[in-house]
């Protein structure tokens, strides 16, 4: 494992197998994030579905020195919301 290494996991996998706390985890993965060491796409949570997001580290020459937090963010949704369940017509009526 090493630069441009893209590794896919759930974010409960992370705390899970590293053992750090939820509030820990999104606080340090936002610090990794918005120093542009690592990057990320996020894949949208959706109730009652699980998708890992991708990960993975950046070329120590992309690191910042000032953070940007301007980083692409997953979105929650309601699984009567979530584009797949209303194209499938399993919505409610």
């Amino acid at each position: 494992m090493g630069t441009d290494t893209f590794v896919s996991i759930l974010l409960e996998g992370i705390t899970k197998y590293s053992g750090i706390l939820l509030s820990t985890r999104d606080k340090y993965l936002k610090q990794l994030k918005g120093f542009n060491i690592i990057g990320s796409i996020p894949e949208d949570f959706c109730l009652d579905r699980t998708n890992s997001s991708t990960y993975w580290i950046k070329e120590s020459s992309d690191w910042l020195t000032i953070p940007n937090y301007n980083f692409p963010k997953r979105k929650v949704y309601d699984v009567s919301t979530h584009i797949d369940y209303t194209a499938s017509g399993m919505e409610a009526t």
